[in-house]
């Protein structure tokens, strides 16, 4: 149930499944792996619910019903910067949509390195 769920919510998204695995960083294998009796770990099920805005139950077919998620986005609640953003993202390609996905995250990891202090160097 788990398999065939996952490429329900990949097609709804308009992403391969191979496309997902790679952006949650799972080797090009892992999707192969995953039948009927094999699914991911629990730390892979979270970050996988949480891209598709569904519960692991529901990912893991163990109930019907999906959490509720936003259908539409209301954009009068974002800021200009924001719309630019999702107008930016919707309007690519697939390999588009990985590459600015791949680079945000690469550039909130350094923001976040860069205000915990771990990039400072050391002065004595």
């Amino acid at each position: 149930m788990f398999k065939e769920r996952f490429n329900k919510l990949c097609a709804e998204k308009g992403m391969s499944p191979n496309a997902v695995c790679s952006l949650m960083g799972l080797s090009n294998s892992a999707y192969s792996k995953w039948t009927e009796n094999s699914i991911p770990r629990a730390t892979v099920l979270v970050k996988l619910s949480e891209f598709f805005g569904v519960s692991v139950a529901y990912l893991k077919g163990e109930e019907e019903e999906r959490e509720p998620a936003a259908a539409t986005l209301d954009m009068s609640d974002l800021s200009a910067q924001e719309q630019t953003l999702i107008k930016l993202f919707r309007e690519t390609t697939e390999e588009g949509r990985l590459e600015m996905i791949s680079a945000f995250m690469t550039i909130k990891n350094d923001i976040e390195k860069k205000n915990t202090g771990e990039n400072t160097a050391f002065v004595g």
